[in-house]
């Protein structure tokens, strides 16, 4: 049964960024990894591959503890960042919660947490990374909100959006860095390692100035460049489904339907139907859906 919702959810987050691509991003060939050669060696099985818009996923089953861990990375970090806007890597790592027309501002994180989740992200010189953790049958869920922001958030932003977290991000650097003893090293640092033009030559916090520069175009722009399917990778890990049911789910994320992205406000289905897997797999009856397929 949670096959078939872990099937729909990817399917689902595929087709949200389908149309998003890099042209720079090379492809990823498939591969699946080979069990430890010895007993002490640590081996961690997994299957990669490469949907057709170019998102890299990889999928490791753990049946361990019922939990799931879903994880984005997107290839976009400080050194990536345009000349006189430092720091709008992480500044878009706070505006990734920020909400889209669907899931308002805080429903990201309510939705998550009622049912036993939680969130961070976090970003370097490379990447920004974020992560989701919660219960298995949490799994259409986390899916379904990172397919939501991943296809809309661009659209969504707002100047309004834009200055509450500017205003947080600027506090950040103040209570991490400036405020803190020894602290103003972590911004000094970058600036006497690397040379002037080089892109590790400015801390990822970025500075004052270019925060307060940054606009609501450039928010909308920095998605459309580096929030493509193409330049980032999904890792699914935990109890992701029934035994049994590998080749079915393979194939159906591999083949995602035309047009199934997030429509409407479907968070309450993604959240039902989690329910429904965790009451099949303690063998209870799932409660008949009404016709807004709710629960």
């Amino acid at each position: 049964m949670r096959t078939r919702f872990f099937a729909a959810a990817m399917a689902a987050l595929a087709c949200a960024v389908a149309t998003q691509a890099r042209a720079d991003v090379p492809s990823v060939p498939a591969q699946v990894a080979s069990p430890a050669s010895s007993a002490g060696q640590l081996s961690i099985p997994f299957e990669r591959f490469e949907l057709p818009n170019g998102m890299t996923v990889i999928l490791s089953e753990d049946r361990s503890v019922p939990l799931v861990a879903v994880n984005v990375m997107v290839k976009v970090g400080s050194r990536f960042e345009k000349d006189k806007r430092s720091g709008f890597a992480h500044l878009f790592e706070h505006l990734m919660f920020m909400g889209t027309d669907r899931v308002p501002t805080g429903a990201f994180d309510t939705l998550m947490e009622s049912e036993g989740g939680w969130n961070n992200a976090w970003t370097s010189e490379d990447r920004t990374d974020y992560f989701e953790v919660g219960p298995a049958h949490t799994l259409p869920l986390l899916l379904w909100l990172e397919a939501d922001r991943l296809s809309s958030l661009g659209a969504s932003m707002t100047q309004e959006k834009l200055d509450a977290q500017r205003k947080v991000v600027r506090n950040e650097r103040r209570e991490r860095s400036e405020n803190k003893p020894y602290g103003k090293i972590e911004l000094r640092l970058p600036e006497l390692l690397y040379p002037k033009g080089h892109p590790y030559h400015h801390p990822v916090i970025g500075s004052h100035e270019d925060l307060e520069a940054a606009t609501v175009n450039d928010v909308k722009s920095f998605f459309a460049e580096y929030y493509a399917a193409n330049n980032l990778s999904l890792v699914g890990r935990g109890r992701l489904r029934h035994q049994g049911g590998a080749r079915r789910h393979r194939a159906a994320v591999r083949r995602p339907r035309e047009g199934s992205g997030p429509r409407g406000a479907p968070c309450e289905r993604a959240v039902a139907l989690g329910r429904r897997a965790r009451d099949v797999g303690r063998g209870q009856h799932p409660a008949r859906e009404d016709r807004h397929g709710v629960a």
